[in-house]
């Protein structure tokens, strides 16, 4: 495909995305208020309006404090309530930009991860953008992203973190000690994002010292030296948030958590995750509420994302490299953790999808992989195939013509 026809495609699809995101300022109240936002997501901006105007992390008119938010996500969002003296209607004006503008940076940061992992199967950029369009135009992730929670600023950070990952091991022993600090406190920052990114903090730095004992042998002293700056960065960045949890609630883990906890039976989202994974390997394919806990969707899901993620690892095994082996691990390590956590010890089951939503890009990935290769296997005369109807049949009549247009270029 030519350059320029790939870029206008690119180009009309984001400018899509964004229009349905910001269609609420256009028509204003009541839609403004109505169209994205959750109840979760007016208590975050309930917290965010009261920090701006003087009164703390807190609710009920700033006599009742809280921590049960995430608070990188408040903190951005009490912005607007800050350049307009707490305005409520106005304010959601700038959380609707604020939000939006997340989204589209996010598109850019699912490019890069798909372009990166990608690549030693197909670096043509037509696949990193329908990765990117895929998240972006995703009705479930849409909602996701511009609901006045986390969610889609998480899943940005999360992504910058694991691009810095790959960027610190490609350097090899070299790597300097800004992009290794850069490193941590990123790591730092994620966990501000959500703090469910212990999970992937840990296994990062985990392989990372896996990575250079084995791989680069640097030795356990020279490991030390080279991890624990980064871990004291990525420590200093979340202490604070920390700190005031133990000290104002008598715990570092936030009271939202532990609440959504306390009626949990064991395992009793487990039979939601194999859907919503299914959701987000195919995003433009929601399961319908109705279907969701019938053994047909819990099975055919299982089946379903057995299939893909296993055959994306095996390839990804037989074709990638040990850079892309640990950030690609270190992601499915996170995934694990997030399912086993809030698939057995946690109860809210209706946020399931959106607790599970930063594996989407992952989960992307992994199907357009799949696609290449089946297409490859199955029509060869026509090895994309697949791939062209799983992104442009999912991505409208925008992806399908970015899709059909891939037949310029064959492999």
């Amino acid at each position: 495909m030519k350059p320029a026809v790939l870029f206008t495609l690119v180009l009309l699809g984001l400018a899509a995305g964004l229009a349905y995101r910001l269609y609420p300022i256009v028509l204003g109240p009541p839609v403004l208020s109505e169209a994205f936002m959750t109840e979760d997501g007016y208590l975050m901006l309930t917290v965010a309006r009261n920090m701006a105007l003087g009164l703390g992390m807190s609710v009920s008119d700033g006599t009742i404090p809280t921590n049960g938010v995430q608070p990188l996500a408040t903190f951005l969002f009490a912005i607007p309530y800050l350049l307009t003296g707490g305005d409520k209607v106005t304010s959601l004006v700038g959380i609707h930009l604020i939000a939006a503008t997340v989204a589209l940076g996010g598109a850019f940061a699912v490019r890069a991860f798909a372009r990166r992992v990608l690549a030693p199967l197909d670096d043509a950029p037509l696949w990193s953008w329908m990765a990117a369009l895929l998240w972006f135009l995703s009705p479930l992730l849409l909602y996701h992203t511009m609901n006045g929670l986390e969610t889609g600023l998480y899943t940005v950070v999360l992504l910058l973190t694991l691009l810095q990952f790959g960027r610190v091991l490609g350097k090899g022993a070299g790597v300097g000690p800004a992009d290794r600090l850069l490193l941590g406190a990123l790591g730092g920052l994620v966990f501000l994002a959500r703090n469910d990114a212990v999970f992937l903090v840990t296994a990062i730095f985990a392989i990372w010292a896996l990575h250079d004992l084995v791989r680069v042998r640097t030795g356990f002293v020279p490991m030390l030296r080279r991890l624990v700056p980064p871990g004291l960065a990525s420590l200093a960045v979340a202490a604070p948030w920390l700190i005031n949890n133990q000290i104002r609630f008598g715990s570092i883990v936030p009271i939202s958590g532990s609440a959504q906890s306390l009626a949990a039976e064991f395992g009793q989202n487990a039979g939601l995750l194999p859907v919503k994974m299914f959701e987000y390997l195919f995003p433009m394919l929601p399961v319908p509420g109705g279907l969701e806990g019938t053994s047909p969707a819990i099975w055919g899901g299982v089946l379903v994302v057995a299939l893909v993620l296993g055959l994306f690892l095996v390839q990804l095994l037989r074709r990638g490299n040990a850079v892309l082996w640990a950030v690609v691990g270190a992601y499915l390590v996170h995934g694990l953790a997030l399912a086993g956590y809030y698939g057995l010890y946690f109860g809210a089951a209706h946020f399931m999808g959106r607790y599970l939503a930063p594996l989407a890009p992952l989960l992307i990935v992994a199907a357009l992989w799949a696609a290449i290769e089946l297409g490859r296997v199955l029509w060869p005369g026509r090895p994309r195939l697949v791939a062209q109807v799983y992104g442009g049949g999912r991505t409208g009549p925008l992806g399908a013509a970015i899709g059909a247009a891939s037949d310029a270029r064959r492999s």
